[in-house]
């Protein structure tokens, strides 16, 4: 996930960019347009059939009011520039005011309604706004010309439309961006349950999907307690919550059930931790839950004021939330199984697949940095005799303790494993010949149990594959048992 943002056409709803090749629909994709705006090209000839007037005008009004219909979904449907589509319902509001003028008939002023649903429904704030302006002329006129017959209903008409378009527009408008959120959201929970730090992704997912400028991932561990897990836009820190406390966090938890604050200035002491002082305007905070119980809570906060708890910005939230046990439960698991697969069972140590994958990852960085690196096998002398003498148990018992004292021997950065059998290995970052020498003879000498081992050593020669240089480490290995064993010896360069 990246924190980049594309960034649309304003007078576009908010959907994923599409790009489309060698599409043929535009005959079909023009029938289809036709028939969502059928419903209102239909109502009006309703109205211009019903309505008393000349047949001249019904003729003319119908032939232009069809014309401009037509034009607009093939202007759509081709692409045609934005003022040709911000034109024509500009021109049908004219239509229908000529209408009215030559007849004196209020009841065109419905058709004015069905044209300004019409780009409600279908088009931008801006296109909107226009339509409204040429449509209150178009009422206007009329009712100055004629007082008597037209003013008062043209006054209601006016009041009606203004006050009814934009919220409608509004939810409209809310509609596309849920719709165009899906795909992103599909794309977003895919990218979770792949990722390596999905607490991280969440949050992060908070910021880039749901616009949250302050995001903090609570979750229950397993002392009991209630802290941060993950956080964007704030130093995660210590940050915890106390069961009772008051904040919309603990509360989201206890009642398992979002809790919006749309106003931060009337409701400061309900501030989840972490989001005091950070200037935000709304918060919200949704439980996060497994089966019947609230195992955490997602808490995000905006800056700019999110009004309502269904809005786009806060449905995220919602959403995310309600993945995200589901998501940690997953990683969490994959995490298990990969320490599983890489781990001995037996001594808890790194195992052989963990040594080839690390070593091959320490062979990259000593080159970036230009550092020298070194590798060891040890094995325990005369291991066979030693369980044969005192039994298997005894023998893990002995793999068990020389693994804890070896690792506990070891530098900061020198990573032991368990090769198998008696056999382990050991990498040593940036650790030259004459170092890796003395760390691996600090640890022979440290063998538990009165036992001693024998130990190869080889440094890489900055060109040899991991391959080679194991095999290198384990001839010197076997020229230390071949001399008499408890002893260490360096491989030869090569």
């Amino acid at each position: 996930m990246t924190s980049e943002s594309t960034q649309l056409d304003p007078e576009t709803p908010a959907t994923s960019p599409v790009r489309i090749l060698g599409s043929r629909g535009g005959p079909k994709r023009g029938l289809l347009r036709l028939i969502e705006v059928s419903p209102f090209m239909l109502a009006g000839f309703a109205v211009i059939l019903l309505v008393p007037a000349t047949p001249e005008v019904r003729f003319v009004g119908g032939t232009a009011l069809f014309v401009l219909i037509v034009f607009r979904s093939i202007a759509e449907v081709r692409g045609f520039p934005k003022w040709i589509q911000t034109v024509t319902p500009i021109l049908l509001a004219t239509v229908i005011g000529l209408m009215t003028l030559f007849d004196q008939e209020p009841l065109y002023s419905v058709m004015m309604l069905f044209n300004c649903l019409r780009v409600a429904f279908f088009d931008s704030r801006r296109i909107l706004i226009y339509t409204l302006i040429a449509t209150m002329l178009a009422l206007g006129i009329p009712a100055l010309i004629y007082p008597d017959e037209l003013a008062f209903r043209g006054l209601i008409w006016a009041l009606v439309l203004a006050s009814v378009l934009f919220p409608i527009q509004n939810r409209s408008l809310a509609l596309a961006d849920r719709v165009g959120l899906n795909p992103k959201l599909a794309a977003v929970i895919s990218d979770l349950l792949t990722s390596d730090n999905a607490r991280k992704s969440i949050v992060r997912a908070a910021h880039d999907l749901g616009e949250a400028d302050v995001a903090i991932l609570f979750e229950v561990g397993t002392d009991g307690r209630t802290v941060a897990s993950g956080a964007y836009g704030v130093m995660m820190g210590d940050l915890s919550v106390q069961p009772g406390e008051g904040s919309a966090a603990s509360m989201s938890m206890s009642e398992h059930v979002p809790v919006f604050i749309p106003y931060v200035e009337t409701a400061a002491k309900s501030l989840p931790p972490g989001m005091m002082d950070q200037g935000l305007s709304s918060i919200i905070a949704c439980p996060i839950m497994r089966g019947d119980k609230a195992i955490g809570t997602l808490c995000a906060g905006w800056k700019d004021p999110v009004r309502r708890s269904d809005g786009t910005n806060a449905t995220v939230i919602s959403l995310l939330a309600a993945e995200a046990a589901v998501t940690i439960d997953h990683t969490d698991l994959f995490r298990r199984l990969a320490e599983t697969a890489t781990r001995d069972s037996l001594t808890g140590l790194p195992n052989r697949r963990a040594w080839e994958e690390l070593l091959r990852a320490g062979l990259v960085d000593a080159r970036q940095v230009r550092q020298p690196i070194s590798i060891a096998i040890l094995d325990l002398d005369h291991f066979k005799r030693f369980n044969d003498a005192n039994g298997h148990q005894t023998g893990d018992r002995l793999l068990c303790e020389a693994g804890a004292t070896w690792k506990n021997t070891l530098r900061k950065n020198d990573v032991l494993f368990r090769w198998g059998g008696e056999e382990f290995t050991v990498i040593l970052p940036n650790c030259d010949h004459d170092q890796a020498l003395e760390v691996i003879d600090r640890l022979r000498t440290a063998t538990p149990g009165g036992e001693t081992s024998s130990a190869g050593v080889a440094t890489w020669n900055g060109a040899e594959t991991a391959e080679e240089l194991f095999a290198r480490t384990d001839t010197a290995l076997y020229r230390a048992k071949g001399s008499g064993r408890n002893r260490t010896v360096a491989a030869s360069s090569n």
